[in-house]
């Protein structure tokens, strides 16, 4: 087997300037209009899709969906209310369910749903009895317990599909920690993971975990549901059964990802001391050394490779140092229907962007 880590460590790549391209967004219609690349000079250019800080997000041919909250002065009649006795402004959080085109640019996002005193993290997308809908995780402020609804993703009222499940659900740290199959939501909490048929019904403990912050994330391929559990990756079938140790970590897993590669399943993670690898066919590959800068998401290119970000405190990288991004960088995306070159989706404090990187063989 070749060990191809192109995308994220070779010294072949060359980053390109991306012309920013006003497409809309679309409902499942298919890829958005072709992108120009060039050479260039500057190390990254990245177009910004949406203004929006994201904090969950998802991506499906034409389309990126993401969640996002803003906390804002109460207003009563108009006019903002009076101070409090404890001189506090009163303040309230919305969130939102928004839709926007990958080649869009800011200010064509679309709001499906909104509601004010929640928080919405973690968002996944599936076709069911004919139509496409979103799936997320839903905080409510006051209480702090999490459901799961769901809305239309051309647009319609959010129903809630799932009831309680818990208030141990880190929405905030955590990403990708909800994820489907087209037939049932897969989700982690801080001590479980959980099967639910996608319409609702009675939740179904998998596997136990130990508690990890941030929790890594569950991603389903192959008849199987991949996550951590502090210091390991582990796998357990879908259907239930019993949970497989897929590496045993020198650190804490702070970040997985999972895809399949013929007929086999290619499984990524990141570990707190900056390193990343995958494993493929019982053989490990580096993706990354420890460099200072933490992975938070990781996600399959072309054959054998991942890309990555990574964080710091002050800042993040995309594939490489060189590549600063902005902070809080999660939820790495590549687009792979553009001939020779992979187009690469983010969302970080500055928004939601868009990067193309040709491949060079």
């Amino acid at each position: 087997m070749a060990m191809t880590i192109r995308y994220a460590v070779s010294k072949k790549l060359a980053m390109v300037a991306v012309g920013m391209l006003a497409a809309g967004c679309a409902v499942e219609t298919g890829p958005g209009p072709q992108e120009k690349t060039e050479q260039s000079a500057a190390a990254l250019n990245a177009s910004t899709i949406s203004n929006d800080v994201p904090d969950g997000i998802t991506y499906s041919t034409g389309n990126v969906y993401f969640t996002r909250h803003y906390t804002g002065l109460v207003v009563y009649g108009g006019a903002v209310a009076e101070p409090s006795t404890a001189f506090r402004f009163p303040t309230i959080t919305t969130a939102s369910v928004m839709r926007t085109g990958k080649y869009s640019v800011p200010g064509q996002e679309i709001t499906l749903w909104s509601e004010q005193g929640s928080r919405f993290g973690d968002i996944v997308w599936a076709l069911v009895g004919g139509t496409y809908y979103g799936y997320f995780l839903s905080q409510n402020l006051s209480t702090a317990e999490v459901t799961i609804k769901r809305v239309p993703l051309a647009g319609g009222t959010a129903v809630d599909i799932a009831g309680g499940i818990g208030t141990d659900i880190d929405i905030v740290n955590g990403h990708h920690l909800l994820d489907t199959d087209g037939t049932s939501l897969f989700w982690q909490d801080a001590t479980t993971v959980y099967r639910m048929p996608i319409g609702g019904g009675a939740h179904t403990a998998l596997a136990t975990t130990s508690p990890n912050t941030p929790t890594a994330g569950v991603y389903v391929t192959g008849g199987n549901v991949y996550f951590a559990s502090s210091t390991s990756v582990e796998s357990v079938p879908t259907s239930g059964g019993a949970v497989q140790t897929q590496y045993a970590a020198p650190t804490r897993v702070v970040t997985i990802s999972a895809a399949p590669y013929g007929t086999s399943t290619m499984v990524a993670w990141g570990l707190y001391d900056g390193s990343a690898a995958f494993l493929l066919d019982g053989v490990t590959l580096g993706i990354k050394q420890p460099d200072g800068y933490m992975p938070t998401s990781l996600a399959p290119a072309i054959a054998e490779s991942f890309g990555y970000v990574a964080c710091t405190n002050t800042g993040c990288e995309l594939n490489a140092a060189g590549n600063p991004i902005a902070s809080g960088a999660f939820g790495l995306g590549i687009d792979l229907s553009q001939p020779s070159t992979e187009i690469s989706f983010w969302g970080d404090s500055t928004g939601v962007h868009r990067v193309a990187v040709p491949i060079i063989f």
